[in-house]
Parts: C-alpha cells; structure tokens; sequence
C-alpha cells in the first residue's frame, strides 16, 4: 500500500467576533466564538462564507483545545454547503487570551488540526460528502479572523474539469 498523498482541496479565510466567554465548566474554559463571515478559495473553488456559524471552542485543564464548528459557506455558482469543522489544538487559556487581546500565537508551538465534514445536495459537488479531510488551522496573528486549509487525500474536481458524484 502506498502512503497518501494530501491535495489541497480550499483555504477558508474565516472573519470572527470577538468571543462570548461561557466561564470555567465542569469540561474546561468554555467560549462561543461567533463567524460573521469570510471567503474560501482554491483548486475546488471560492465562495463566500455566510455569517451565523460559531466554534463552541473549550480548553481544557491540560491545555489542549478542542474546536467544534458549525457553519455554512455558499460557492460562487450558488451552491450552499453546511460544515462541521471538529478538531484539537495545543491552545491553553492564556494563548487564547493572548490571541484574541490581539497578541497572535506562538508560531513555534502552535499545533491545530481538525477533520471538516461537509454536507451538500448538488450534484456536483457531492464528493464532498464522501470524502475524508484534514484541515490545518493556521496560527492566527489577530483575534478577528482565522485560516483554515483543507486537503483530501481523494482527486479533487476542480471547476475546470467535470465534477462527478464518485471518486
């Protein structure tokens, strides 16, 4: 069997508000942070991201983040796609403090990974629905917004060539 080989599917390019802090929980750190937008582009195409998600983001008292995401984005032929974004991260509390106090993150030990699940009826762009992803959540250099790169190891139609429903 052969490794896999990653393909670079978009970069989401996510704009946020500054976060609702739920408190100290039973769980962890908990906070909501609200996306009021954005834009994605890439080999599978662009498209606008639609304000309303949120991450329901929760450090916990060992210091890793746990991401869990819920959001819409619309292709720029009009397609809407609902994501779900889950994921972990090396975040403690006061690296997200720091990071939305405008400070950005420690590049050197950031880790942030997660796995985007997409659901969507078009034809076209059902491949999304089958295939697994791995997103890299960029270490973010002000609190306001967030980039996320996805990749498959499935081809990835791009706009140019015919989508079909299996891969």
């Amino acid at each position: 069997m052969s490794t896999p080989t990653l393909n670079h599917v978009f970069t989401l390019d996510v704009e946020l508000a500054p976060p609702v802090l739920i408190g100290p929980t039973p769980h962890g750190m908990r906070r909501v942070i609200p996306i009021t937008g954005g834009r994605f582009h890439g080999p599978a195409g662009s498209g606008t991201i639609l304000p309303g998600g949120a991450d329901w983001n929760l450090v916990r008292a060992d210091g890793i983040t746990h991401l869990w995401a819920r959001y819409t984005i619309v292709t720029d032929d009009n397609v809407p796609i609902m994501v779900t974004n889950e994921g972990w991260g090396t975040q403690d509390d006061a690296t997200m403090d720091r990071i939305f106090a405008g400070g950005g993150a420690d590049v050197d030990r950031w880790y942030c990974s997660t796995n985007p699940r997409f659901e969507v009826a078009d034809q076209e762009w059902n491949w999304l629905n089958h295939s697994v992803f791995v997103g890299h959540l960029l270490p973010p250099s002000r609190g306001d917004r967030v980039r996320i790169t996805v990749y498959t190891d499935a081809p990835v139609p791009t706009p140019s060539t015919p989508r079909k429903a299996d891969h």
